[in-house]
């Protein structure tokens, strides 16, 4: 397992949804964040009671799904 880089670390659905954000043209609100996880749309986990993921996945994701490498 790679070890996780401190400026890569997303914590709770607020820093997601910013990222998100600036991932799109369109803006997408933290409620539709949520219901993205809920849907396993989003490659992000759980430390305790917060969501955490990864920019490096998440903009992983994103490529994938926009056809790119």
């Amino acid at each position: 397992m790679k070890p996780v880089v401190d400026n890569d670390v997303l914590l709770g659905a607020s820093e997601i949804t910013a990222f998100v954000n600036e991932l799109t043209t369109s803006k997408v609100s933290r409620s539709q964040i949520y219901h993205w996880i809920a849907s396993g749309h989003l490659p992000v986990g759980r430390l305790g009671t917060k969501v955490i993921g990864s920019k490096k996945r998440i903009r992983e994701r994103f490529e994938r799904l926009t056809g790119g490498d």
